[in-house]
């Protein structure tokens, strides 16, 4: 695939792959990532939108969130 997905009209809102740096904590066989930097990307304006959500709190509607965001 050659094309480049330039985000649409949703751009100002995503926060890119690219711009996101992870690394590795923990110790042997129970690493897992954490977001170490997150970088502005070349083109502006840019005001993301970061959704946070307690999948275990209530009655489970920070999952439901969580779900459709993820969905689109």
């Amino acid at each position: 695939m050659t094309e480049n997905c330039d985000f649409g009209r949703y751009r100002s809102f995503i926060v890119p792959p690219f711009c996101i740096t992870l690394r590795k904590v923990g110790i042997k066989g129970r690493r897992h990532l954490v977001v170490d930097e997150v970088r502005s990307p070349p083109y502006r304006p840019w005001s993301p939108l970061i959704v946070i959500g307690n999948r275990k709190s209530g009655n489970n509607e920070g999952e439901l969130v969580l779900r459709a965001f993820r969905a689109y």
